[in-house]
This record gives C-alpha cells, structure tokens and sequence, in this order.
C-alpha cells in the first residue's frame, strides 16, 4: 500500500528541505502566529488613533457620539449630565472635607492596605450620599433604557 511519499525504492521521502510533519505543523502554527500578532499591532493602532482623538475631548461630547445618544432627547442628556455633575462635585468635596481632617501620623500604623483603607474611607461618605443622590435623580426616567446606557457612555468617559 502506498502512502504517497514512498517511492519504488520502498523509502518516504522527506517533505521539502527535510522537514517532518512536526516540522511543517509548526511551520503553519508559527505562521498562524504571525497574522495574529500582526492583526494585534494593526487594532492597537486603531485603538491609539481612538484615545488619541477621544482624550481631549469632554466627557458629555464622547458620549453624544455614542448611538445610545440618539435615543436620548439633547435636553434631557444635559438635564442628566448636570444633575450627576452636581452630585460628583458634592461628593468630591465631602471625600475631601474627611480626608483634609485626618492626622497623617496617626494612620501611619494603622493603615496596613491603603486600597483597603481608602474603600473603608468612602464608604461610609457614599452611604451618606444616598439619600442625596436618589433625591436629586428622581426626576429623570427610571425606565428609559436609552437614558441609562447614554449615562454610562458618560460616565465611562468621565
């Protein structure tokens, strides 16, 4: 029975340059290998030319271009994007306020994961803040699916 790569003589013959199959799946794997990197490099360029456009730009105009956008009236995306500049600004101030208040030589055997310290730290702020939030927001539309990823868009972008 012949397997194609014996000649009369009964002996196989090599695959081109001496290669065995080992060889040549590595050869296809290794090639495999290099498209990928190389569609890699060209979507790490697409997405450098995206920050680089995106970076400067204010959070409210990366998310109007976004297609949840469409969906969201302009007033009511402005309406929104004031009401959570607002709450930002007050929680910022409040993160602050406690932080300015804190002995740093005081903390220093205390605070073994400052991650972990800092989440303890807000916390507390951002439970306070509740309350505050929920009022503020109330007025916008709970069911608008457009509003929400629109939101989302914003405050990734953010």
């Amino acid at each position: 029975m012949d397997d194609g790569f014996a000649g009369e003589t009964g002996r196989t013959w090599p695959w081109l340059g001496g290669m065995t199959g080992t060889d040549g799946e590595l050869l296809l794997r290794s090639g495999s290998v290099l498209e990928l990197g190389t569609g890699l490099r060209q979507l790490s360029v697409m997405a450098e030319r995206y920050v680089a456009e995106h970076d400067g730009l204010p959070a409210a105009e990366i998310a109007d271009r976004s297609l949840s956008a469409a969906a969201v009236p302009a007033d009511l995306r402005e309406h929104a994007i004031q009401k959570l500049c607002g709450l930002n600004d007050l929680y910022r101030q409040r993160v602050q306020a406690h932080l300015y208040q804190l002995d740093p030589a005081s903390l220093a055997g205390e605070v073994t994961d400052p991650l972990q310290w800092m989440a303890a730290q807000t916390a507390g702020l951002m439970e306070t803040s509740m309350p505050e939030a929920r009022a503020a927001l109330e007025d916008l539309p709970a069911d608008s699916a457009g509003l929400v990823s629109y939101l989302m868009q914003y405050s990734m972008a953010g």
